[in-house]
């Protein structure tokens, strides 16, 4: 099965986030939400988005395919992890 991260990070755009783990687990493929840290995630509208697991943790498995949710200032925060872009 295929498996798919998605960071979330603090302000990103919930509508994108939310949507792209719905319908990705819908098709049967399997999602693993991380924040970029242990914390609970605020969309950029003020909803409380829990992450599956905190990014450092989730980076120790292999993916084929990471999905980064848009929006601001969460795109920036994303852009700002140098995790990310190893």
């Amino acid at each position: 099965m295929p498996r798919v991260l998605v960071p979330l990070a603090q302000g990103c755009e919930e509508l994108e986030a939310i949507t792209i783990i719905d319908l990705l687990r819908r098709a049967g493929i399997e999602v693993i939400s991380a924040g970029l840290d242990t914390e609970n995630v605020i969309a950029s509208r003020g909803v409380k988005i829990v992450p599956d697991t905190d990014l450092e943790s989730a980076l120790k498995d292999n993916y084929d395919m990471i999905v980064l949710p848009g929006g601001l200032p969460g795109a920036d925060n994303l852009d700002n992890d140098e995790r990310l872009k190893s």
